[in-house]
């Protein structure tokens, strides 16, 4: 929507291949979108030199570096140099950091947990929020993230029912809303977006890992889609889109530091 800049909060710009950078670089400063949170994945990705986006050359586009080490790529994690890293790169979020069930035969539920609470409390010291990847662990997330209290952040890819949103919400948490919600077949999925306040709500693409889907074609999902992730979450919502957008962007501005600004 012109004039009103849009926020990708979960778009993984360090690795596309070119010609994905190319197209993005082009359809998504004129969808409106402007600005990309860069989560990382393990401590060499997410980082804040972005090499491979200076591709960009719109002086209107902003890029936030996250620092993260995935539930799935725990292998090398150590707490010295996950902290290291943040003394160093000044990350303005920490993520995306979790528990996921899928890794556990590589990386059992205990030593998930354990990273995961040594990056929360690297959050909690720097005072940032966090981006969240939960997968079939949501309870003992909920447990573990209690034992931080202050903490904040996003739910990325988040898919599950109402309760455990409230659940989340209650805890001090926004919830991503990415490509999935346009897929009729993601009933629950649509029926928590329909009942939750687009204050809660932050638009994400979580490119070029997801796809949106077009009868039954899979597209890869690219930042331009933000403007149809919140049409339709306004849709769901019986409400307009300006509003669901203006909404949308002032809970993106609440995960912002103090020292950035507003976007």
């Amino acid at each position: 929507m012109p004039g009103l800049p849009l926020t990708d909060t979960h778009c993984h710009l360090d690795l596309m291949s070119g010609e994905n950078l190319a197209v993005l670089a082009e359809k998504a400063p004129a969808a409106g979108v402007l600005t990309f949170f860069v989560p990382g994945v393990t401590l060499n990705s997410g980082t804040s030199d972005l090499s491979p986006v200076k591709i960009f050359t719109n002086p209107s586009i902003k890029i936030f570096s996250m620092l993260g080490v995935h539930p799935g790529y725990l292998q090398d994690f150590s707490e010295t140099a996950f902290q290291r890293q943040a003394e160093i790169r000044q990350p303005f979020m920490i993520g995306e950091i979790g528990l996921d069930r899928r890794y556990e035969e590589r990386f059992s539920g205990e030593y998930q947990a354990s990273c995961f609470r040594s990056q929360l409390g690297t959050a909690r010291e720097l005072d940032i929020a966090v981006s969240l990847h939960i997968v079939g662990r949501h309870e003992k997330a909920l447990r573990i993230i209690r034992e931080f209290p202050g903490i904040r952040g996003i739910v990325h890819g988040f898919s599950g029912s109402p309760e455990l949103a409230r659940e989340y919400l209650r805890a001090g948490f926004l919830l991503g809303a990415g490509p999935l919600i346009l897929n009729p077949a993601c009933r629950k999925l649509r029926k928590t977006v329909s009942v939750i306040s687009p204050d809660y709500l932050v638009p994400e693409t979580d490119a070029p890992f997801l796809f949106r889907y077009d009868g039954s074609r899979k597209i890869p999902a690219q930042p331009d889609l933000i403007p149809d992730i919140i049409k339709e979450t306004a849709r769901l919502q019986g409400k307009n889109y300006e509003d669901t957008a203006a909404a949308m962007i002032q809970a993106v501005n609440r995960l912002m530091p103090a020292n950035t600004g507003h976007l």
